[in-house]
């Protein structure tokens, strides 16, 4: 993976990882608060991983992914 990706974790409950859900998640990358609506989709598996592209760090103009690991609680 790229040194510029951004890895961030979260949990949500098997309701949602089974029937999908949108999720309004905020973090900070280099300094820099982000806000993003993501969609994860249904029958999402416990540790899998999506991938946001162009929201991680930045830097010499280019910016990496946001890599979301998301955990399932049961």
């Amino acid at each position: 993976s790229n040194s510029l990706d951004f890895n961030l974790a979260m949990t949500i409950p098997s309701k949602e990882a089974l029937i999908g859900t949108n999720k309004n998640i905020s973090y900070e990358v280099d300094g820099n608060p982000e806000q993003l609506m993501i969609h994860i989709p249904e029958k999402f598996p416990n540790g899998g991983k999506l991938r946001i592209k162009e929201k991680g760090h930045r830097k010499n103009g280019k910016r990496g992914d946001l890599i979301l690991q998301i955990k399932v609680n049961s």
